[in-house]
């Protein structure tokens, strides 16, 4: 048959030639790369609005709404192209670098899918066809898996706050040609000031100096949060600001235009999203959505704390109570509590608890009892029905709580008390670990999300001198 199937070694090597202009073609617009490689995928009108201003960025920023295709199309798709462009140099005898692209992300299942599919891409028969094979002695990529740990909120480096996947040839020794960042903060952090912080020293200190060299592509994806988040300092960067040193760009894409009309009718109705913005607080649907943060309003001053903290520890008795976790072993939630006694009418909140611990975790919440002298402790059994009889069984003194309203309603309840100072707290709290995650929590509220130290705070409350009327019936019943 000769070669290639084909009887005429020069009819093989015409052919070859007609493929590899098709290719060369399909590499000069994310477009036609997709329509030749996937064109099951519809491309979105809005992805050539943003190819205008990103592609030809060295730094390049997109934001927009959640589940709108940005990671795939400016994570994933750029990443392939970015290999596939330097392997079509390569074999035409064009400068070219050694491909090596790093994905980070917050969430490490979400990086590690983008990594997978990236590869799995590049291992199909018809793209080694286009060019030439991935795994080869000389030209292979080492796909590698590497979990870059860092110091959490807990002090600790047990937990990856974000995990570092790398496809490369030697991404031991050398640094990425393309760096995909994406979603590296979450809503929690970016209510933060002291998160945020950390988040940009990493983006300064560990992500961009794994660039191998100034010429190397560097995406961040996301959407915003607040006024100050993570994304705010991106916009003020001038790497990411058009010049003739950096040719940085920025693409800020709303769900909805100035016509209150979706901006990505191939995958939102303008009903589903006017619809989503019924149901969101407009400090949510403005950010995340529209990428236009709004005043935090609704906070409580935190100086209705500062102003009447208590210096000298009253004589008295100590209670404790918590918000628990709704979660399991593998997937922790935050679990709050406070320890409180009361004084001269006023309640004292004399210890904080914030964890993220597994539900059901009884020896947590009775070390914390035992700790505070508490003489017994309430524990809302919304999302942990056994909890609290469980702690019983142990002989300790535990009344089940089930909370009323909503946390809004709850929290926001809290308002007036602690305005009129008849809710203090402890001098000494100031000094430990949970102390920042309640002031972050206070000043950020109805925005900041996990506010289970608030939650147990309304719980001890509503359950001063015993007034808890569903504790008392619960404790009753058993």
């Amino acid at each position: 048959m000769g070669i290639g199937g084909y009887a005429d070694p020069y009819q093989h090597f015409a052919s070859w030639v007609r493929r590899q202009k098709e290719v060369g073609e399909s590499l000069k617009s994310p477009e036609a790369f997709i329509a030749r490689y996937y064109p099951q995928m519809k491309y979105l009108a809005w992805y050539r609005e943003a190819d205008k201003i990103i592609e030809p960025a060295l730094y390049g920023a997109i934001l927009a709404p959640p589940r709108s295709g940005k990671t795939w199309r400016y994570g994933v798709v750029g990443a392939i192209m970015h290999i596939c462009e330097q392997r079509y140099n390569m074999r035409h005898g064009l400068p070219y670098v050694t491909p090596q692209v790093g994905i980070i992300s917050k969430a490490k299942r979400k990086a590690e899918y983008m990594m997978t599919t990236i590869k799995k891409f590049c291992e199909r028969p018809d793209v080694e066809r286009d060019f030439g094979p991935f795994r080869d002695r000389t030209q292979r990529l080492a796909w590698s898996n590497t979990e870059l740990r860092f110091v959490g909120s807990d002090e600790t480096e047990s937990t990856p706050n974000v995990v570092n996947l790398g496809a490369s040839s030697m991404i031991e020794s050398l640094g990425f040609t393309f760096m995909v960042i994406d979603d590296i903060v979450d809503k929690e952090t970016s209510f933060s000031e002291r998160e945020t912080t950390k988040a940009w020293e990493r983006f300064e200190e560990t992500y961009m100096t794994r660039r191998q060299t100034e010429s190397a592509i560097v995406r961040v994806i996301g959407h915003r949060f607040t006024a100050n988040d993570f994304y705010n300092r991106i916009l003020q960067d001038p790497r990411f600001t058009a010049s003739e040193i950096m040719p940085g760009a920025i693409f800020s894409m709303p769900a909805l235009n100035a016509q209150n009309e979706s901006n990505i009718p191939e995958l939102w109705s303008t009903g589903a999203y006017l619809h989503e913005r019924s149901v969101r607080r407009v400090q949510s649907w403005e950010p995340i959505y529209q990428q236009n943060p709004t005043a935090i309003e609704g906070g409580f001053d935190i100086n209705w704390m500062l102003d009447r903290l208590v210096v000298e520890k009253p004589a008295g008795i100590v209670t404790a109570h918590f918000d628990p976790a709704y979660s399991t072993s593998e997937s922790r939630d935050y679990t709050g509590g406070v320890a409180v006694m009361e004084y001269a009418g006023n309640m004292i909140v004399v210890g904080l608890y914030k964890q993220r611990i597994a539900v059901g975790h009884a020896k947590e919440f009775i070390a914390f009892k035992e700790r505070h002298g508490a003489a017994w402790m309430t524990v809302e059994d919304n999302n942990a029905k056994t909890l609290p009889g469980e702690i019983r069984d142990r002989g300790h003194d535990c009344r089940a709580y089930s909370a009323h309203a909503n946390k809004l309603d709850r929290i926001s309840s809290l308002a007036e008390p602690l305005e009129e100072g008849r809710i203090r707290f402890w001098e000494p709290l100031r000094h430990t670990p949970e102390w920042s995650p309640l002031v972050e929590e206070v000043g950020f509220f109805p925005l900041g999300g996990h506010e289970h130290i608030l939650d147990a705070l309304h719980q001890a409350w509503v359950n001063r001198s015993g007034r808890g009327r569903r504790a008392r019936a619960k404790a009753k019943g058993n």
